[in-house]
């Protein structure tokens, strides 16, 4: 069906697919998600919302004592930007995006949830490829 349109001389349906691709906001969301998950949190292990928000909330220790701000900024305005409430991340809109984004794959990774209604659901980056043999909880 391409081929036949460029070749009448319309404009290539894949051209548009590919810019919606390139503009779509939510999934460059996912994969900086994803990628600063890779390089701050542990792969097939589970974590709430809240041991989300505390971990990019942690301040970096300065040298001497004291603080010199947040020991991961970027992941922090990543969060921030997706489910923040004025100067603070909202765990309900934080848990409400990651549920929302599950089961999409970037990059040959994938978010999962276990669901636990009593102590948070728990979310995890596992590679696409692979199910978690084990769903680990971080503590």
């Amino acid at each position: 069906m391409r081929s036949a349109l460029v070749w009448l001389g319309h404009e290539d349906p894949a051209k548009t697919m590919d810019t919606a691709r390139e503009g779509d906001l939510e999934a460059l969301a996912v994969r900086e998600l994803y990628a600063h998950w890779q390089e701050v949190l542990a792969l097939n292990t589970g974590y709430t919302a809240v041991a989300l928000i505390a971990k990019v909330n942690a301040m970096a220790p300065a040298y001497g004592g004291g603080d010199t701000g947040f020991e991961h900024p970027e992941f922090r305005d990543l969060l921030q930007r997706q489910a923040g409430e004025g100067r603070t991340i909202s765990i309900r809109r934080l848990g409400k995006w990651l549920k929302r984004i599950c089961g999409r794959v970037f990059d040959g990774f994938r978010l999962e949830v276990r669901p636990d209604t009593h102590n948070g659901n728990r979310y995890m980056l596992v590679r696409a490829e692979e199910a978690p043999r084990r769903f680990e909880a971080a503590e």
